[in-house]
């Protein structure tokens, strides 16, 4: 159960990186936003802080499932370190 957890908060943390690279490029993704005030809410600072969340959990239940040294953790731990290097 913990190893499917882990794998949602990671897929979540992919979905969030998206909107954060895009935010980082001043693109904003219209169809995910209802108007303007929604896109200003949601700036680059909000993404980073998702993005780092979703890989937190993700790598907390990696640990309750015993895989700190896995595939997946491997990719949490890059995605730690692009997302932290682009900011």
């Amino acid at each position: 159960m913990h190893f499917n957890l882990a794998y949602s908060y990671y897929l979540k943390a992919f979905a969030e990186a998206t909107f954060h690279a895009a935010r980082k490029q001043n693109l904003v993704l219209q169809e995910d936003f209802t108007g303007e005030i929604d896109a200003d809410m949601y700036k680059e600072a909000y993404f980073f802080k998702k993005v780092t969340a979703s890989l937190n959990k993700c790598a907390t239940q990696l640990a309750q499932a015993g895989e700190q040294e896995g595939l997946l953790m491997s990719a949490v731990k890059q995605m730690q370190t692009e997302i932290t290097l682009k900011n």
